[in-house]
């Protein structure tokens, strides 16, 4: 449901949603086009490929649409991507890991500023899943994106969480040093973001969150939506 509340599949009954500090709460299906188009990319557990396209052109999909397709970052995509070779192919002709690494390809060829994943990984088998979410994560790390994802085991982004504490960790330093080459340095550590949404019973989070949210689930009953950012 937040997902879809950010990216404008639904609409909220109150309150006000602000997405590069623009206002969403007077858009029309237009305006949320718009929006979708050239600032939000979405990944979804089901790959949504256009099945008449190749894996070429359903990677450069968005960015034609945005008007930005940029052929050094496409390059860089599908070699990070490991969709080499693979370009001239349909999606039934790509295996469920493959078709994903091409969903993802497509969500970051525009540059947007916010991926909305919804658990990419949902529908692949476990070893499957690790993978591409290690070549996700590495991707969107190496992009200027921001990316919010629901996650139901803590343990498959602890990982990449404890290099980003790291680096967390180094800016503190860097910030005591006060020196040109070390604002650089905080600079570049500052573009990696990440937001984590974690299940209230998840017992492997010991650090308070930066945000609580409320919401109602099931017959009425609080949940908790607890968000991390590093």
């Amino acid at each position: 449901t937040l997902l879809n509340l950010i990216s404008g599949l639904d609409r909220p009954n109150a309150c006000e949603i602000l997405i590069d500090s623009e206002s969403t709460q007077d858009f029309n299906d237009v305006h949320w086009n718009e929006m979708r188009r050239q600032k939000l990319g979405l990944v979804f557990q089901q790959y949504h490929l256009v099945p008449t396209l190749s894996v070429s052109d359903n990677l450069k999909l968005q960015a034609r649409l945005a008007g930005r397709l940029n052929l050094e970052l496409f390059n860089f995509l599908e070699s990070k991507l490991g969709l080499t070779g693979l370009l001239k192919r349909l999606p039934h002709q790509l295996s469920g890991g493959q078709q994903q690494r091409v969903a993802i390809g497509r969500a970051l060829m525009h540059q947007p500023k916010l991926v909305l994943a919804d658990e990419p990984t949902g529908n692949l088998d476990e070893v499957t899943s690790e993978q591409v979410m290690e070549i996700f994560i590495e991707v969107v790390r190496s992009s200027s994106s921001a990316l919010l994802m629901p996650v139901e085991l803590f343990e498959q982004l602890e990982q990449y969480l404890e290099k980003l504490k790291t680096d967390v960790e180094e800016v503190k330093k860097l910030r005591k040093a006060d020196e040109a080459e070390s604002k650089e340095k905080i600079r570049e550590l500052e573009q990696e973001v990440v937001v984590v949404l974690v299940p209230e019973d998840e017992d492997s989070v010991e650090e308070e969150p930066d945000v609580v949210l409320s919401s109602a689930a099931g017959a009425g009953t609080p949940r908790l939506v607890r968000f991390w950012t590093v």
